[in-house]
This record gives C-alpha cells, sequence and structure tokens, in this order.
C-alpha cells in the first residue's frame, strides 16, 4: 500500500512540476517609453495601493492592437463570503486533486499570462477579436471586483486569515491606466466570466462616464450565482458602500440586478449580452456551498432560466448566449467560454459562441441563442 501512495504522491509531484515549468512564463513589463510590441501581451504594477487578497503585489495585463477597439476584461477566481471560505484558497495541487479545489484565488497566480485564450488569444487567426487592444483586470481578492476592507477572518477550527477586499481600489487604479494608455476606443467591449461577470456588470456605470463616445458593449458569462447573503457579505464583509457607489441595492442575484440597475441608468447607450450553459457545474457547486445547501443541479438550472427570462423582459437591449452544449460525462456543461478554446468550438443551433459575440460588438447584429432552452423542457 505504501508503495502505491508513494507512487500516486510521486506522479503528483512530477506534475506539478511540470505544469509549473511548462506555464510559467512571466510576461514582459509595460514599457515605460516607446510603444509596445503590437499583440504581445505586458503586465505593469499599479503602485502600492494595489494589492492582491494576500496584501502582495497586484497587477494588469495589457496589449496593443491595430485596430481602435477595446476589451476591458474583468477575470473570474471563485469568491468569499465567510472566514471559512477565506481560509481555502484555489491552489495548483487543489486543481489536481479536489473536484472543488477551493474558494478563491489569494494572489494572481504565475502562470497567468498563459490563460489568456479565447477572445484574448493573440494568435488564433479564428479570432475576430484579434487586432482589438485588451486589458484584463485580474481577480485576486474575492470580492466580485468590489471590496474595501482589510479584515481579519478566523474560521471555526481556529485558522485566521488576513483579507484584502482591495477590489474597488484595483479597478479604479486599473480604469485609470488604461484611460492615461488607451484612449478614446472607437468600440468598447466591457467584458467579465465567472466572477469577473460581476465585476463587469456592477462597473459599466462608471466605465461608460470615462467613454462617452464610444459604442459600449457589456457581457458577462457565468453569471448566476444567487444568495440571500450578497447584500449582507457586500456591506457588512466586504464593505463596498453598494448604494453609495452604484446607486442601488443589491439583490440576492447580484449580475440581475446590476443589468436592470445599469439599463435604468444608461437606457439604450449600452448593449447587454450574456451567456450561460444549461448545467453549470461549478455555479452548481459554489451556489450549493455560498448557501449552506446539498447541490441541486435542477433548482440551479431553473433559477439561472427564471432570471434570465426576466431580464430579457426587462431590458429591451439584453440578448443572450444558452448553450446545453457538450455536457460531460456526468451531465454538466461548462463554466465559461470567452477566454477558453471552447470558444472557438461551442456551437448552440447551429451557431458558435464567437459568431454570436462578434455579430453583437463588431457588426452591431445582436440576437439571442438557445431561447429554447428558457422553458424546463427546452
Amino acid at each position: 500500500m505504501w508503495i502505491t501512495i508513494g507512487v500516486i504522491f510521486g506522479l503528483v509531484a512530477a506534475t506539478v512540476g511540470v505544469f509549473t515549468f511548462i506555464v510559467t512564463r512571466p510576461a514582459p513589463t509595460w514599457p515605460a517609453t516607446g510603444t509596445p510590441d503590437h499583440n504581445r501581451w505586458y503586465q505593469t504594477s499599479l503602485g502600492s495601493e494595489a494589492v492582491d487578497a494576500a496584501g502582495g503585489d497586484y497587477r494588469i495585463y495589457a496589449k496593443t492592437g491595430t485596430s481602435d477597439n477595446l476589451i476591458i476584461f474583468f477575470g473570474g477566481g471563485g469568491v468569499v463570503w465567510d472566514a471559512e471560505a477565506a481560509a481555502d484558497p484555489i491552489t495548483v495541487g487543489g486543481y489536481l486533486l479536489s473536484g472543488f479545489p477551493g474558494a478563491y484565488f489569494r494572489s494572481i497566480p504565475s502562470f497567468f499570462p498563459t490563460t489568456l485564450g479565447g477572445i484574448l488569444d493573440v494568435n488564433n487567426e479564428d479570432n475576430p477579436f484579434s487586432d482589438w487592444n485588451a486589458v484584463m483586470i485580474p481577480y485576486a481578492t474575492g470580492d466580485f471586483h468590489v471590496g474595501d476592507a482589510n479584515v481579519s477572518l478566523t474560521a471555526a477550527d481556529g485558522t485566521a486569515t488576513d483579507m484584502h477586499f482591495n477590489g474597488q481600489t484595483n479597478v479604479r487604479l486599473a480604469l485609470d491606466w488604461i484611460q492615461a494608455n488607451i484612449p478614446n476606443p472607437e468600440r468598447l467591449l466591457i467584458a467579465g466570466a465567472s466572477a469577473g461577470s460581476f465585476g463587469a456588470a456592477i462597473h459599466t456605470p462608471q466605465i461608460v462616464d470615462r467613454y462617452p463616445e464610444s459604442r459600449i458593449f457589456q457581457f458577462s458569462e457565468g453569471d448566476q450565482l444567487p444568495s440571500k447573503k450578497w447584500p449582507a457579505v457586500a456591506d457588512e464583509l466586504w464593505d463596498a458602500h453598494w448604494r453609495d457607489n452604484f446607486g442601488y441595492e443589491p439583490g440576492e442575484n447580484l449580475y440581475e440586478r446590476a443589468v436592470v440597475a445599469n439599463r435604468e441608468a444608461l437606457g439604450d447607450d449600452v448593449v447587454f449580452l450574456d451567456s450561460n450553459t444549461t448545467r453549470d457545474g461549478t455555479l452548481i457547486a459554489f451556489t450549493a456551498r455560498v448557501n449552506d445547501e446539498t447541490p441541486n443541479p435542477e433548482a440551479w438550472s431553473e433559477a439561472m432560466r427564471a432570471s434570465m427570462v426576466r431580464m430579457q423582459q426587462n431590458v429591451p437591449n439584453y440578448y443572450f448566449f444558452l448553450t446545453d452544449a457538450d455536457p460531460d460525462s456526468k451531465g454538466f456543461t461548462a463554466h465559461t467560454l470567452s477566454s477558453l478554446p471552447v470558444a472557438y468550438t461551442t456551437k448552440q443551433d447551429g451557431v458558435e459562441f464567437l459568431t454570436w459575440l462578434a455579430d453583437a460588438v463588431i457588426r452591431d447584429r445582436p440576437s439571442s441563442i438557445g431561447a429554447h432552452l428558457l422553458t424546463a423542457n427546452g
């Protein structure tokens, strides 16, 4: 038995070593003078005020393209809603050994630059956004990019975790840098995946204020994580001062609440785009864990569809891509598409995801795909 265990741990250690060696390729630093090379990702720190959850250096990633258009992409990576979640950060070992690898990224992984795929892929000729300028705002604060608090949390087992919920400051400094270095885009796509879907939607009004002449689209995906806990978490744990900073009260569905509020504030000035999959295993697991429940795929799917129906009814400029394509062996569908290789292969009703997104953002032909899936028997 011990030989078997030793072999298993040896293989895991070797896998981690190879994984780290292959993907740890830090991006070069954005040049202080001169012009950056087109379609090459650079990193840049934002000063001492910008920190990750651990209080370490926080940085953004940017590239220039040949067009006058810009993507601002909010990254994802879990969430912290209590002390137990704070004590459970995502690790590489967790990825390899666990079905639930952790609650959140505590810092920006060293391999982060290699994850910039999908619509952020600079090397894929099939990427309709490859010639756009782009900035990735990573997520490593556990607060959906909206927190403003430094706290120490103690879990039930006595584990103490210092948390820097610094999302608001990081986003503000990132937007300052973007406006100074890539100003006046003709078209602007404010995008976010998973936890970044909330940041993208919530911060859309302040981004619109910075770019009054741009044609603006807001896209979120993997954004259905409802919980009655969110209002208290947002203002009592993250100290987001939600009403003061965003102009409305948060609800149990933070993404839907943001879209409806943004429609009321911005009218037709922004096109709202949304993508979900019918049995998102990641969101099903997170929703259960946040709400102290047993995972219930059917209940999650029903709530997701109901939310999308409400937005379709209440937000005239809301369009979606809903898919049940490519379930895994357990029947679960993908969590997100846009920044991953599946962006190039996923189809619903004969329409490729990237075609749907490009039709809306580049060709001004927004539409909704997968409408029949909004019904329980779809």
